[in-house]
Parts: structure tokens; sequence; C-alpha cells
């Protein structure tokens, strides 16, 4: 990591915390307005669709900068109260983003086929029924990728926001650019922080298979364990370690990078290796989704062959020596890394 990436390491990291929090305000609002206007629009409100249309039109029209100078100097003066950067940013992208999902929306409410209406209304179902269990559901699932796209790009349109004042990641990082003056790898890991946040965004609008979403499902809950254990690991590090390597001149990233976590992640080994143990017993739920682990396939077999002793013993026994030479090899590291007390 380039030593300047390091010596501002919290502030780009708080910098990006901002643009996250940005971008899910302005994603839960814009999708909250989208899908409003996307009904009256579909349902050709009296006097609020000609409201709409106007409002779609003249956001469309309009450059996303003149949106944020509006939301941060023109609203707050007619409506009498004083606006922050950051809540003038949200208010902007939310009526920016807005617009394009309303549109969205209302194509995919429209492309569902006329007689799947009919269909509904002739079950019994009221035509309100029929909206809220018919063609919105089939409505939102056509248009998945779209507003996947979507907040994709408004991921991106953060970056305007430092132009009022946001200290968000972009800004940010211009402004430690001004300062060090190295723009190669700042730009580089700024380009690169975006790459990653967008890609995963377009990921989950991604059709997955059994395998990736089980995958994903167990990434995201083992890491839920994983970094409380690491959370108490950091913080049983001795106070007095950290204010030397401070006192010695290191900056808060390489404190963070060459004491901190080495320390650790020594305490933790047996902790992290625990749940590794949990994780592998774990994999066998992935068969209720439709993914052919072992207690899926044994299940299998037995359901054809009808032998449960033999195959449920196997199964069992298969789990114990991967489970316990995980556990020896935790030993083995606790052992060759342990912290002399």
């Amino acid at each position: 990591m380039p030593d300047v990436i390091q010596h501002n390491l919290l502030f780009l990291l708080d910098s990006l915390r901002v643009t996250v929090e940005l971008a899910l305000v302005s994603a839960t609002g814009g999708t909250i307005l989208g899908l409003a206007v996307a009904l009256v629009r579909y349902l050709r409100v009296p006097i609020l669709d000609a409201v709409t249309r106007v409002y779609i039109e003249l956001v469309r029209g309009t450059p996303l900068l003149v949106v944020l100078f509006i939301s941060y100097f023109a609203i707050p003066a007619l409506l009498g109260y004083r606006a922050t950067a950051f809540g003038a940013s949200c208010l902007g992208f939310i009526l920016f983003i807005g617009a394009y999902i309303a549109e969205d929306v209302r194509a995919g409410l429209a492309s569902v086929p006329e007689g799947t209406i009919i269909a509904g209304l002739a079950s019994g179902l009221r035509r309100s029924q029929v909206l809220r269990l018919i063609v919105i559901p089939q409505g939102l699932r056509r248009v998945i990728p779209v507003l996947t796209s979507q907040y994709v790009r408004l991921f991106k349109f953060t970056s305007v926001a430092s132009v009022i004042g946001v200290t968000e990641l972009t800004g940010a990082t211009l402004a430690v650019n001004a300062r060090e003056f190295q723009p190669l790898p700042l730009l580089a890991a700024l380009a690169m922080a975006y790459f990653v946040a967008c890609y995963a965004l377009s990921l989950i609008g991604h059709r997955f298979t059994a395998y990736e979403a089980a995958v994903i499902g167990f990434i995201a809950f083992i890491a839920a364990y994983i970094a409380e254990d690491v959370r108490s690991g950091i913080l049983s590090v001795p106070r007095g370690q950290v204010e030397a390597a401070l006192a010695s001149g290191l900056s808060q990233g390489q404190t963070l990078r060459l004491v901190v976590l080495p320390q650790a992640i020594r305490r933790m080994i047996p902790a992290l290796f625990n749940q590794f143990v949990r994780l592998l017993k774990f994999t066998s739920v992935a068969s209720v989704i439709g993914v052919t682990e072992l207690t899926g396939a044994t299940l299998a077999v037995n359901a054809r062959e009808f032998q449960p002793l033999p195959l449920l013993a196997a199964l069992a026994m298969a789990y114990f020596v991967a489970c316990y030479a995980l556990s020896l090899i935790g030993r083995w590291l606790n052992r060759r890394y342990a912290i002399a007390s």
C-alpha cells in the first residue's frame, strides 16, 4: 500500500463511509419516490399524472449539478430553512434518480400482459388486489436489471456532491492530492474503490445459481461472527503498544497493519477456527436450496437405496474427519503463533 494512502487511510475510509451513506439514503428515497410516481403514471391519476409528467421531463432535461445547486440554494431559500450539504445532496439525488426509476418502473408495470390482469379480475380479485398481488410483483421483477444499473449510476454520481461541500470519497481524495500531490496512487485507489463497489452492485441484479446464492449467504452469515471475533482481538491489544508505535513515527495506517492486526489475529486464531468448523457443518443447509453437497447427495442416495445406517454413519464420519482436521490446524497455528503472556 503506498505511503500516501497509509498516512491518510482513516480520512479516506471515513469519506468512503459518507459516500456509502449518501448512496444508500438517496437510493432508498429515490426508489420510494420513483415507485409512487410510477404508480401515478400507470394509473393515470387525474391532475397528478400531469404533475408527475412535468417533474420527470424537467429532471431528465436538467444536469445533475444544477439539480444539486437547486436543492442546496434555491429550495432552502424558498422554504426558509438552512440546508446542510449532506441533506441537500440527498434531496438532489433523490429527485434526480427518482425520475429515472419512475419511468423504468412504469415501463415494467406496462409490460405485464393484459391477459394476466384479466385473469386476475376473473378469479374474483379486486382491481387493487390485482395491482398489489399481480401487476407490481411481476413489473418489478422485469425491471430489476434496469434498477440495478440506476443504482450503479447513482453510486458514481455521488462524486458530484463534493462540489457543494460534502466530504465524500472523490472530494477527500482530491483534497489529499492537493496536499500531497501524488495523483497516480490516489486516483488509482479511487478508481479501484468505485469499481469494486459498482461491480458488487451489478452482481446483486444478476440471477444467481443455487451454488452462488449459497456462497453469498454463507459469506454474509459467517462474516458477521468473524467481524465480532476480530474486533474483540483488536480491542485486546494493549493501548500502550499502540501509543508506542505512534510515538515511534508510524502512521495510524502502519500501526494498524504492522502492530494491531497481527497481534489481534494471533489472539483470535482459536475463535476463528471455531467459526471455520461451524461453517463446514453449516454447508449441509445448502441442500435446501438445491446445492448437491455431501448431505444432500447422501439423502438423495438414501431415498433411492433406503440404507440409512451405513450412509448416515459415513456422512457423520466424513464431517468428523474434516472438522477434526480443521481443529488440529487451528491448534498447530495457535501454538506456533501464540503471543507470550
